[in-house]
Parts: C-alpha cells; sequence; structure tokens
C-alpha cells in the first residue's frame, strides 16, 4: 500500500477495476437518467441539503475489497469514515459536431477561504458503461498537474480562493509542462474507477461518436477546509 501512496502523490490519480460490487454497478446502470439527476449532489447545492432525496447509494459496501483498501491507503480513511457517497454526481458527455478541443479545469470554484462551503481530497470517476478511447468523450487527467496547481495557489495568498482556482487553469496553460503533454484517457468497463487528487486538471474529451457517456464523480467529505487549507499542504500526501 505504500507503493499505491508514492505513486499517487507523483501522478495525482490512482486506477481501479472493477471498483463497483456487482448489484451496485447494476443498481447504477438501471437508474434512469432523471433519477440519477435528481439524487446527484449538484441538487442539493454545495454543502445545502436542498432536496429530500434519499440518494443513490442506499446501502453499505458499494465499493469492491480492493478499492476501499486502495481508497484507504490514499486517505488514511475508510470509505465508510468518509461521508457523502450517497449523492454522487451524474456526468455525461455527449457527440459534438465541431471538435472544441479538451475541456478542462479544476474543481473548487465554489470554495471560500473565509466562509468554505464543502470540501474533499479526492475525486472519484466511475464507469458506467463501457468507454473505449478518446473518441467515446472519456473522461481525461493530465498527471503531475496537481503539483503546478498547489504551487500556482499558493503564489496567490491574498486572492480569493474561487478566483484563484478560477483563474489557475487558463494561467498554467501558458507555462505548465503537465498541461502540455497529452492527458490519460479513462477508458474500461462498466464499474471501473479513477481516484484523483482534488487539485487535479482534468475534462472530457470530445466525445465523437454516435450516444452518450455516462458515469459518477464521488466526492467524498473528508476535508473540512480552513481558511487557506488549499494552500497549505494536505493531510494525506505530501505535495
Amino acid at each position: 500500500m505504500e507503493s499505491i501512496g508514492r505513486h499517487f502523490a507523483a501522478a495525482g490519480f490512482c486506477r481501479v477495476d472493477a471498483a463497483l460490487t456487482w448489484w451496485a454497478r447494476r443498481y447504477f446502470q438501471n437508474r434512469g437518467e432523471a433519477s440519477l439527476r435528481r439524487a446527484s449532489f449538484d441538487a442539493r447545492g454545495w454543502g445545502e441539503d436542498l432536496t429530500s432525496h434519499p440518494g443513490l447509494v442506499h446501502r453499505l459496501g458499494p465499493f469492491s475489497a480492493e478499492f476501499e483498501a486502495t481508497l484507504a491507503a490514499i486517505c488514511g480513511k475508510p470509505a465508510r469514515q468518509l461521508g457523502n457517497f450517497e449523492f454522487p454526481q451524474y456526468a455525461f458527455a455527449r457527440e459534438v459536431s465541431v471538435d472544441g478541443g479538451y475541456s478542462r479545469h479544476i474543481d473548487g470554484g465554489g470554495l471560500d477561504r473565509e466562509e468554505p462551503a464543502a470540501g474533499y481530497e479526492v475525486l472519484i470517476a466511475v464507469l458506467l458503461h463501457a468507454v473505449r478511447d478518446e473518441d467515446d468523450g472519456a473522461f481525461v487527467v493530465w498527471p503531475g498537474s496537481h503539483r503546478e496547481v498547489f504551487e500556482n495557489l499558493s503564489a496567490r495568498p491574498s486572492e480569493r480562493l474561487r478566483t484563484a482556482i478560477h483563474d489557475c487553469v487558463p494561467d498554467l496553460a501558458t507555462r505548465s509542462a503537465a498541461l502540455a503533454s497529452r492527458p490519460v484517457a479513462f477508458a474500461g468497463d462498466a464499474g471501473d474507477a479513477m481516484i484523483c487528487h482534488h487539485l487535479m486538471v482534468h475534462g472530457n474529451a470530445p466525445r465523437r461518436r454516435p450516444g452518450v457517456r455516462r458515469m459518477l464523480f464521488f466526492r467524498p467529505d473528508y476535508l473540512a477546509y480552513d481558511k487557506d487549507a488549499l494552500v497549505e499542504e494536505t493531510r494525506f500526501v505530501r505535495l
């Protein structure tokens, strides 16, 4: 498990195949788009419970033993202690007529140094069906970009956090070694997962095939952000 922590610290992501148990994979695949949208954490707003929906993950243990062990090695806590797994975000990519390139960003634009609205230290992407390559509209990440984001945010100590996060990727795009390289596409089968650092630059590749790519994002409530917490050393991995 020590090697998992080292890989995650360097690359900023870790892949786990067959991360969902068979029943959880079947449960999610049988949910309609409307149901997935209603239970999405987006419906609640950042840090606010705006819906009475019970959530999607209504049972304990939706993840495989390998995924649980990997997540614990990264975060230092098992999934049951992290929380917020009942409200994943439903995400999709539709076919595009014009190739606009990659959409890339870092999450956390709703966070604020003075009045934090939510907090997490890992972003977990889970496929709901097979994704072959970028042409399927794959989720993509730029390995090592979390380190450059960390340094960029550290250089903005007096700037409002949401503004710093919004400006960070365009700023790095002109001089980042990580963003100059080709991203890693998350291809795989239904139930496969990718655990990403919360400062990882990520996005979607343009979908060039008919249909819709569907997946879920889990954002565990692990770190309760204090003032300037994003530009301090994170607890579970040394940057």
